[in-house]
């Protein structure tokens, strides 16, 4: 009898170990691990019409398995939501807004579409070359960002990279309806700078008048800088 009740008792101890290593399965599965917050990497950006772009969800934990998102705009005739890629289709501003598929949680993020950079040289008379060493932070920015020659909110010019003697530079070349010399008056040219990754435009302390003259040399580079 002694020895059927001890064999009973290994019976249902075994029994119940796999049941609480069951549970312990279920208890520890991806649904378990649980995300306390999320919100999303930027709080806003700027894009270019026509430019597709995605936001990034940050979870606290990070590990957590379903990073799923629901994306919408507050107006699709400005940005509409095609899955994870936010499309800008008209110039203005509008909220994008995220929700997890986990816990539904919400966060949302001001989108400025901006005009793309285009300018036509054959609509103004006048032109200035820049010959910029450009640095951002101290460093010479990677090619993912974009420099644009601006007077007022209008779009005068576009740099492009150029590199020389192993040393990169950018070449700007902006335009004018007037000229200091010939016209007695003259227009103020600022610098943008948008980085396509960050999605984030900033002005450059420089800026210079329009004169027709050139600025800067290849060995004497005119210096536009952000600290």
């Amino acid at each position: 009898m002694k020895r059927f009740a001890k064999i009973f008792t290994l019976i249902t101890f075994v029994a119940m170990s796999q049941l609480m290593t069951s549970c312990l399965k279920m208890e520890v599965g991806d649904d378990t691990i649980t995300a306390y917050n999320m919100a999303l990497s930027h709080d806003s950006v700027y894009v270019m019409l026509d430019d597709t772009i995605r936001l990034s969800p940050v979870f606290d934990p990070d590990s957590i398995t379903n990073k799923d998102m629901f994306w919408w705009s507050d107006a699709d005739s400005i940005v509409y939501s095609d899955g994870n890629d936010l499309i800008a289709v008209a110039e203005g501003t509008t909220f994008v807004r995220g929700r997890s598929v986990q816990h539904r949680m919400e966060d949302s993020c001001y989108v400025y579409v901006m005009p793309r950079w285009e300018v036509s040289p054959y609509d103004y008379p006048f032109e200035i070359v820049v010959y910029a060493d450009v640095k951002i932070g101290g460093e010479t920015p990677s090619e993912d960002i974009l420099i644009g020659a601006f007077k007022g909110a209008e779009f005068r010019g576009l740099g492009r990279w150029k590199e020389f003697a192993g040393k990169k530079y950018m070449e700007i070349r902006a335009y004018s309806l007037y000229d200091e010399v010939h016209d007695g008056k003259s227009e103020k040219i600022n610098f943008l700078y948008y980085d396509k990754k960050t999605l984030r435009v900033q002005r450059f302390k420089q800026s210079i008048s329009f004169d027709s003259e050139t600025h800067g040399t290849i060995s004497n580079l005119f210096e536009l800088s952000i600290p």
